[in-house]
């Protein structure tokens, strides 16, 4: 266990070690979520430390504003001159307690509840959201991502793109262009756990220059949208997922968030809905690609479509070469 809390610790640092090296001058920032559940204690209480809010347009019914996700740069020298070592950002005591917390939330599964502390499924399980490495201050980082949070949505209301939230956040980089990475980021290196609990490093193309980008507003098309509908669901079937692996001491594959967005947006194609959309993408997650040309299978997605039949009642039904794959 220590060795692996030790290895956990050693991939952050190095990561956040590696971005400083390449951006001299660059303020280490901790994403926080404290929401309901707070576990770092910083929701409320004067800071001596750099604090900007990412204000939601419209406030959830169960939030106060210090329940905010928000910005924290890093800086024992604002905190704690006497543990100076060797860089101000990673020696602020702020920065091992957010890796310990990260630790328990990714590698002990120790995350905020829906039903206790949580207020509502849009929110992130994570409190510690990743640390950010960027020349801009947490205030101006803080408005780079607010600034981005509200795409305009053809036919529909604006809702809140939670960047902070790891859930939306690798729901959609992979679809984001370089365009978009730049306007978003800026400069800025973002080091975060995604939802299988992979450390990932993110960061835009040095090739836009950043002036190229004022006046252009963060623009999502239909497969990102899409890809935003479905990211709770996502984030829901893993969970059920690396607990069904649990119990029989396996390990979700490292795609397996990919593969369930896949076939959640194929399933949404074809016009399943709720519970058939979920047992859809669930099930065709964790066979081959050539499942879905079954012909027994086809024909229970085309029943179901219809009408005439549900994916839970006609799995049993299902011959066994189906799931031998």
């Amino acid at each position: 266990m220590q060795k692996q809390t030790e290895n956990f610790r050693n991939e952050i640092v190095e990561s956040v070690r590696a971005a400083q090296a390449r951006m001299p001058g660059g303020q280490l920032h901790l994403i926080y979520s404290p929401e309901l559940s707070d576990p770092l204690a910083l929701r409320s209480g004067k800071s001596l430390r750099d604090v900007a809010p990412l204000v939601p347009r419209r406030l959830p019914e169960e939030w106060k504003s210090d329940d905010y996700p928000r910005v924290v740069t890093l800086d024992c020298m604002r905190v704690a001159k006497y543990l100076f070592e060797t860089e101000a950002g990673r020696d602020d005591p702020l920065f091992d307690a957010s890796i310990s917390q990260a630790y328990a939330e990714v590698v002990l599964n120790e995350r905020a509840s829906l039903t206790v502390v949580n207020d509502n499924p849009g929110s992130s399980e994570s409190a510690v959201c990743g640390w950010v490495i960027s020349r801009q201050s947490a205030a101006q980082f803080a408005n780079r991502i607010q600034s981005h949070a509200y795409p305009l949505r053809v036919g529909a209301n604006r809702v809140w793109i939670r960047w902070h939230n790891p859930v939306y956040l690798f729901a959609l980089w992979p679809t984001l262009n370089s365009v978009q990475k730049r306007a978003l980021l800026g400069d800025a290196v973002w080091i975060t756990h995604d939802l299988q609990g992979t450390l990932r490093v993110l960061c835009a193309d040095d090739e836009i220059p950043e002036s190229s980008l004022h006046g252009i507003g963060f623009r999502a098309d239909e497969m990102q949208w899409r890809r935003f509908d479905n990211a709770q669901t996502v984030a829901q079937l893993l969970r059920n997922w690396r607990a069904q692996c649990e119990e029989d001491a396996f390990s979700v594959p490292e795609d397996a968030s990919e593969r369930l967005m896949t076939h959640l947006l194929a399933a949404c194609r074809l016009g399943l809905r709720g519970d058939n959309k979920a047992i859809y993408a669930m099930t065709l997650s964790r066979l081959s690609a050539d499942a879905e040309s079954v012909p027994e299978w086809r024909l229970l997605i085309e029943q179901t479509v219809r009408g005439e039949n549900t994916l839970r009642d006609g799995l049993p039904t299902l011959p066994e070469k189906f799931w031998n794959r």
